[in-house]
This record gives structure tokens, sequence and C-alpha cells, in this order.
């Protein structure tokens, strides 16, 4: 399995050695999306779909390319931190914001997110969160530890 700046490497060496074979950009589209698999098959059949100015500009092409990749990049990075934050030693203000902010960038299942963040809280808070009423919802689970940990 070939990585994404490979692939973009590969890309931009066919293209200076053949790109002059193909005369238009819509061939040199269609060219590179042949070689397109998983994810990036998938997101090249959305643009397909839609019709975008993208597949009629080769540079235009690459440069969403890129940025779909890029985004691609971020997404998993945020996904491999959410299953490794724990509370620890750490104030539960400091634990709700960071599990907030991967919360924003992954728009996971709240059942998922709940289950991630309440397997991490320090037991005992998290046994005075169930006391309480264990919330359904991510936000008043914050919301909920932070209050608990106050009192």
């Amino acid at each position: 399995m070939e990585t994404q700046s490979d692939f973009l490497a590969e890309v931009f060496i066919y293209m200076q050695i053949y790109g002059r074979t193909l005369p238009t950009d819509v061939e040199k589209v269609c060219v590179v999306t042949l070689a397109m698999e998983c994810g990036a098959a998938d997101w090249m059949v959305t643009l397909y779909n839609c019709n975008t100015p993208e597949l009629r500009n080769l540079n235009c092409f690459m440069a969403a390319l890129c940025r779909h990749f890029e985004g691609q990049l971020v997404y998993k990075k945020a996904r491999e931190q959410i299953k490794t934050v724990k509370q620890g030693r750490r104030p539960v203000s400091q634990y709700t914001k960071l599990f907030r902010e991967l919360d924003n960038r992954l728009r996971w299942p709240q059942d998922f997110l709940v289950s991630c963040f309440h397997d991490e809280l320090n037991e005992e808070l998290y046994n005075a969160c169930v006391a309480c009423g264990a919330p359904g919802q991510l936000y008043d689970w914050c919301l909920l530890a932070e209050e608990v940990e106050i009192d």
C-alpha cells in the first residue's frame, strides 16, 4: 500500500513524462482517477456525481486532492488521540476541554464518545457522576463531571 505522498509524487512524475500526450486537463484528471483506491476513489466519485469544476482542471483537482488527503490525516490523528486521552491527574476541566476539541474534529456517534469519556475518568469521579444519573450526551457528561469535581 503506497502512502498518500507517494501517490501524489507518482502523479506529478507521470504528468511530467506523459502529460503532453494527454491534450486536455479532463483527460489528465481521468488518468489520475484511474489509479485511485479506497477513500480517495470514493471522494472522486463524489466529485464526479456533483460534476465539480475540479474535474476539468488538473491543478485544481490536485489541490483538492491534497486538501482531501490532509483532512484525512487530521481525522486519523484525532481518532488515535481520542483513544489515548485519560484524565489521570489533570483537573476534569482540562480533560473535558481536550475531549470536546477532539469531538469537534471527529463528529463520532455520541454513545461511542460518552463511552470513551467516562471510561477514562478517575474511578471516584466516575462513580460520583453515575450516582447523580448518567447522562446520554458527551456535553452533559462534561458538565456533570465538572460539577461533581467542584462539590
